[in-house]
């Protein structure tokens, strides 16, 4: 009413300015900032890791190195899935001890990677860097008009280099893995999960999994919900890959990877300290953590019972793979599943390296988007923060430090206990990823009627959106 004083004064959109709004819009522009002008120092090293020095040292080899010389294996008709190390040999000419097991990515990658091998590794891995770089600025682009009505490119920009002092999209470039071209699929099919277009949706779905088999979970929940035509899409176009794979390198190596290199991939990696997978912590806790490819961080487990451990490390991604479920189920909304169950999927995953947290942008812009949409709760923002203070893991070289300090310090009593301790740190993005799942599976609704979004005071206003009165939501529905 005119003349009435109100605390909040309004942003032109209609959205309140309070002190909330305030706060997290001063402190959201200090973090992009400052991770800006970390991303600006990561470039460099990115960069170097493409130079030959780093490309052939067997210590710092980049994970591409799986990819082409696999294609190369593919075009000559010889076993892709021999140990990695004899195919380096054999066409890089150089010896690597590193990596002793076959590559255990799926045949249609490297069908897909054959192009690559037609130019030099270096010139194949530059290739593959240019390709990576390209994908974050369109995913980070896409994520951003997602939560923005009109987004720039500039911004966009700004955003992907402050997204490069994130250790997990660093190391991703580093190694040249492809996460990020997975992001970018997951994010498309995001957006077209928005807009009703869901068999183009499961399309890109079934497309990241040719790539790397992890957002399985979501073929479960499309047929929960009886989405038929996201799911035939998905797995018409995974079955097509592996056709793709048959005709490439031959039926015999695709049975090969199917019933011998990936039911042991995960073997010899399962205690290693820097697997951040659901499976991990009942393993570290009750039998101990250690691998035979991670050697440099060995740890006793707190409680020595490896029967309770097999039963936990089985147990607790089951339990999360159904709890994901239901709250994906539950919330009605294929975007919101989506990220839910990208979360899932990384924890259910019996190995998640560091580098895996990449896909977590598709939540993470969510719960941001959800954090303005609802008016800056102060709880929600806590909580946020929370999330991504655990979802912030520097190099685990610092845990590697600890590890030797305590076998050396004669101050420690106790160099067991500790040592189990210090190899746990490295599952605090575990549960930052739990969290995120959780805080998610714990909202309402993400999808809500502007007209009337606008005109819900009480939900503008709350301080916690689980107490907030609203208005019914306006649910994108997937075609039966």
């Amino acid at each position: 009413m005119a003349g009435q004083h109100n605390e909040h004064s309004y942003h032109p959109r209609g959205h309140p300015v309070s002190k909330q709004s305030r706060g997290w819009r001063i402190g959201s522009t200090i973090l992009v900032i400052v991770a800006f002008v970390m991303g600006l120092r990561a470039l460099p090293p990115i960069v170097e890791s493409v130079s030959p020095p780093f490309l052939t040292h067997p210590l710092v080899i980049k994970d591409f190195i799986q990819e082409y010389v696999g294609a190369r294996a593919v075009r000559d008709d010889v076993n892709p899935y021999a140990p990695i190390y004899s195919l380096i040999r054999d066409y890089l000419g150089f010896e690597s001890y590193r990596y002793l097991h076959p590559t255990p990515h799926p045949p249609p990658t490297l069908v897909l990677a054959v192009p690559l091998t037609f130019v030099s590794y270096p010139d194949a891995a530059r290739i593959w860097l240019v390709v990576e770089l390209l994908s974050l600025v369109a995913s980070v682009h896409l994520l951003t008009g997602m939560t923005r009505r009109q987004p720039r490119l500039w911004l966009s920009l700004v955003l992907s280099t402050a997204a490069l002092a994130w250790f997990p999209v660093r190391d991703e470039l580093m190694l040249g893995q492809l996460m990020l071209p997975m992001l970018l699929l997951l994010v498309g099919s995001q957006r077209l999960l928005r807009d009703g277009h869901d068999v183009a949706a499961g399309a890109l779905i079934g497309a990241s999994l040719i790539l790397k088999p992890i957002v399985w979970p979501l073929l479960l929940y499309f047929a929960i919900t009886r989405a038929w035509r996201a799911l035939t899409s998905a797995t018409g176009v995974l079955a097509l890959g592996y056709l793709l794979a048959v005709w490439g390198m031959g039926l015999s190596s695709v049975l090969f990877y199917l019933t011998d290199v990936l039911p042991d991939a995960a073997t010899p990696f399962r205690g290693s300290f820097l697997n951040i997978s659901a499976w991990a912590p009942g393993w570290r806790f009750a039998v101990g953590t250690g691998s035979p490819y991670h050697y440099w961080v060995q740890a006793p487990p707190l409680i020595d019972a490896p029967n309770l451990g097999k039963v936990l490390t089985v147990g607790i991604p089951l339990l999360v793979l159904i709890a994901g479920l239901r709250w994906a189920c539950a919330s009605r909304n294929p975007e919101r599943a989506l990220g839910i169950l990208v979360c899932v999927s990384l924890l259910v995953s019996p190995i998640t390296w560091l580098h895996y947290l990449v896909l977590l942008l598709i939540p993470l812009q969510q719960l941001v988007k959800t954090v303005v949409e609802r008016g800056f709760p102060r709880s929600m923002i806590y909580r946020t923060i929370a999330i991504v203070a655990l979802l912030l893991p520097g190099s685990p070289d610092g845990v590697v430090r600890l590890e030797r300090f305590a076998q050396t310090s004669a101050d420690i009593v106790s160099v067991v206990s500790w040592q189990a301790f210090l190899s746990m740190l490295t599952l605090l993005p575990t549960l930052g990823v739990l969290a995120l799942a959780v805080e998610l599976g714990r909202l309402p609704n993400l999808a809500f009627d502007a007209r009337r979004h606008a005109l819900s005071p009480n939900l503008e206003h709350s301080d916690d959106p689980s107490t907030a009165r609203e208005p019914d939501p306006v649910v994108p529905s997937i075609g039966r």
